[in-house]
């Protein structure tokens, strides 16, 4: 059995692979603003906004996998959008998964090989109406994403 860390994990595609890993009979742990609702199996829930709140001392020990699933999206047109908004969701998306990555990271399991998903979109490569803010947050976890699988190869993926 290994231990999963779903940030963002109470509804879509979190709560539905929290829900999958469990069936399977691995230990998960969600932090979300909104209460998860399911089959329990094996899967704790604590209530918890990226926005304001600390890691300090949350993060379970020796996990194996860190999935980061929360997220938001602004379709406007660009000339509508005001800076503030662009950087509410990178506050969001990027560096609420910056946090969290650093806070998982000290409470891998040594005697695996640990495991991190975030997510982007198709829109950050094919361009796509109205997505500028989403566009940008998640470039910038594409990034993120192969910095750190650069610096952390071979021992987590």
């Amino acid at each position: 059995m290994k231990h999963y860390v779903i940030v963002g994990g109470s509804k879509g595609i979190g709560k539905a692979t929290a829900e999958l890993l469990a069936a399977e009979g691995h230990q998960i742990t969600v932090f979300s603003r909104t209460p998860y609702e399911g089959p329990a199996h094996t899967i704790e829930w604590e209530e918890f906004d990226v926005l304001t709140d600390s890691w300090d001392d949350v993060m379970p020990e020796n996990i194996d996998g860190l999935m980061y699933s929360v997220g938001s999206i602004n379709l406007k047109p660009f000339r509508g959008l005001k800076p503030e908004v662009f950087e509410a969701d990178f506050q969001l998306q990027v560096m609420g998964a910056i946090k969290a990555l650093q806070a998982a990271q000290k409470n891998f399991n040594k005697d695996t090989i640990p495991s991190c998903v975030l997510f982007s979109t198709v829109a950050v490569q094919r361009g796509m109406p109205f997505h500028a803010t989403v566009s940008t947050s998640k470039g910038a976890i594409e990034g993120l994403t192969r910095a750190i699988a650069s610096e952390w190869a071979p021992k987590a993926r």
